[in-house]
């Protein structure tokens, strides 16, 4: 039964097929963080291991007048694409070597994992390379991506390009929109492309 569920033969109980058969669509939500770590004065580097705390993203939705409904998509705003937009290609080579990677995100802990089950969100995605602030905090513990999407089924987006939907949710401050996500239909699979919208 294990080797079934990797290779996508006779079943294939935890394929990605199962999300595309009827995508993922939704009342999307975006959290744009440096926006908000800037409004305030906090200190948030995109291109270290800075952590963003459930306590955080609380304040940060605040803010901007968002209030969450069960069955929300949670986009979150980190900047780290904008940031890696920044460098040059040495400075990309040098952030690509074995353990050279250091990535802002959500911090792991069992706070940010209630506030995700909490406030029901159907699925989350984020600008940066893992959602979580990366790399983790506890090597033991790893990430908390085993319970996000092997206990909960909740997909997680990853590399999204939100600065021109944050742009646009910042100038008329409505942080709402439909959201849309076709995955590939590949049988057995274990990631797709999102093919993501936003409509505002």
């Amino acid at each position: 039964m294990a080797e079934e569920r990797i290779t996508g033969e006779a079943g294939s109980p935890n394929g990605i097929e199962h999300w595309a058969r009827r995508g993922i669509a939704g009342r999307g939500v975006l959290i744009d963080f440096p926006r908000f770590a800037a409004a305030h004065g906090m200190t948030f580097r995109p291109g270290e291991r800075s952590v963003i705390t459930a306590a955080q993203l609380r304040d940060a939705a605040a803010w901007q007048g968002l209030q969450f409904q069960t069955g929300d998509i949670l986009l979150l705003r980190t900047g780290w694409i904008e940031w890696y937009g920044s460098l040059d290609e040495a400075q990309r080579a040098a952030i690509a070597q074995p353990g050279a990677l250091q990535v802002c995100g959500l911090e792991q802990s069992e706070d940010s994992l209630r506030f995700l089950w909490d406030n029901h969100f159907a699925a989350i995605a984020s600008d940066n390379t893992a959602f979580e602030a990366y790399p983790p905090a506890d090597p033991e513990e790893g990430l908390m991506h085993g319970t996000i999407i092997g206990l909960w089924g909740m997909p997680i987006g990853e590399m999204f390009q939100l600065d021109a939907l944050a742009a646009a949710c910042a100038s008329d401050r409505r942080y709402e929109f439909l959201f849309t996500s076709a995955p590939l239909n590949k049988r057995g699979g274990v990631a797709s492309p999102p093919n993501a919208l936003a409509i505002r």
